[in-house]
């Protein structure tokens, strides 16, 4: 799981083009989980 969240978080960081973004992502990937 722990591999997994690291992932999520690297995909989030290339895709997001701003921190509000990033937080956007990381928000809806912490509801998945």
């Amino acid at each position: 799981l722990t591999d997994m969240k690291a992932l999520l978080a690297d995909v989030g960081r290339a895709v997001s083009t701003s921190g509000e973004d990033y937080q956007s992502t990381e928000r809806s990937n912490a509801a998945r989980w």
